[in-house]
């Protein structure tokens, strides 16, 4: 019977989980609490602002490639044809 009593015990202490969703950006709140009301809080929107600040740097990126391989053939268009430009140098 002792036995049973130390899970009624323990079973209060375990931790719950409370999720709170804000938003359709994937704010997503997860706290555990205990009966001590100690409250953990882990903020899953960091990551997620970081993968998405990630994948916008790879498409400035490409974006910025694709100019300059445009401005090397508008260079190499201007030669062909003899029409004398001035351009500036540089990335």
């Amino acid at each position: 019977m002792s036995g049973a009593t130390s899970v009624s015990k323990f079973k209060n202490q375990a931790p719950r989980v409370s999720r709170k969703v804000r938003g359709a950006l994937g704010n997503t709140l997860v706290s555990f609490t205990n009966k001590i009301n100690s409250r953990l809080q882990i903020n899953i929107y960091v990551w997620h602002e970081k993968l998405v600040a990630w994948e916008l740097s790879i498409h400035e990126f490409s974006i910025r490639e694709k100019a300059w391989v445009s401005y090397e053939k508008q260079r190499l268009e201007v030669r062909r044809r003899g029409v004398l430009r001035i351009f500036v140098e540089g990335r």
